[in-house]
């Protein structure tokens, strides 16, 4: 079956996956989840689910806070902009800007999903429009595991799967927890494909 590496799923389907992806917990949760969304094909089983780290809501939004507060900084040691704006008032301003910034990470990594199929690797991102990059394990030719200083502390993990017979084409799944296993696990699904297919 010729399969599309990126696509995004009707408005209905979106409404229905929101529902699934805030419901489903279990193995056979997730495979029903799935399989209504036809985001599964026939006989396709669901070997791993992943979410990013919920470190992930931070790093994300770790450069817009930072902004954020540096301009209230500027701000408040501007005389000019504090005849206008009293320190209460820009202390109320920036504390909604930032949560609004982390309600949005919070609603981004929960509409944030990397699916290890018994054929597939699937990346599943956003809640309104969810949009799906998926890829055949025999086409997987590479994965590597890097880990930054932070998320070694934070014991994490970005994955990077580089596709065969596509040029400087990759997935990425970035901020996994315990990457080293995940890698593993992944690494013996393509194995056990490759098997099947006689690849």
């Amino acid at each position: 079956m010729r399969q599309r590496p990126r696509n995004t799923l009707p408005s209905s389907s979106a409404e229905r996956w929101q529902r699934f992806a805030g419901s489903a917990s279990s193995a056979a949760g997730v495979a029903q989840g799935l399989a209504r969304q036809n985001v599964l094909h026939e006989n396709e089983l669901v070997i791993l689910m992943l979410r990013p780290s919920v470190w992930y809501i931070l790093v994300t939004s770790s450069t817009y806070i930072v902004v954020v507060l540096s301009l209230a900084l500027l701000s408040e040691t501007s005389a000019v902009i504090g005849r206008f704006i009293s320190l209460p008032t820009m202390a109320t301003i920036t504390g909604i800007l930032v949560f609004c910034r982390l309600l949005y990470g919070v609603m981004e990594w929960i509409g944030h999903h990397y699916i290890l199929t018994n054929c597939r690797l699937i990346t599943i991102q956003g809640l309104l429009q969810p949009q799906i990059t998926q890829t055949v394990l025999g086409r997987i030719a590479d994965i590597s595991c890097k880990e930054s200083i932070p998320q070694k502390i934070l014991r994490t993990g970005t994955l990077t799967f580089t596709i065969e017979a596509v040029q400087s084409q990759s997935i990425t799944w970035q901020w996994i927890r315990s990457p080293k296993r995940v890698e593993q696990q992944i690494r013996q699904a393509i194995s056990r494909y490759r098997g099947k297919m006689g690849v």
